[in-house]
């Protein structure tokens, strides 16, 4: 995401944190009527394949986000 240098951090944290909000909203949102339909495309083992495989590149980012900060003050 490409923001402005003039703009507040903190209001585009917040900018973000509603983003997410709202991202997250719809993600839950299309997770509940999947688990509740009687017509699955999902089984529950693959479902938390997915979700682990979300959690692991989560991960990865972080630590390399993490990484090339350490190097960039070295």
């Amino acid at each position: 995401m490409v923001v402005p240098r003039v703009n507040d951090p903190s209001s585009i944290g917040w900018d973000l944190v509603g983003l997410g909000a709202v991202g997250g909203v719809l993600v839950v949102r299309g997770l509940v009527a999947g688990v509740r339909s009687q017509h699955r495309t999902l089984s529950v083992q693959r479902l938390f394949l997915l979700l682990t495989s979300l959690r692991n590149s989560w991960d990865l980012l972080v630590s390399v986000g993490a990484a090339i900060q350490i190097a960039a003050r070295s």
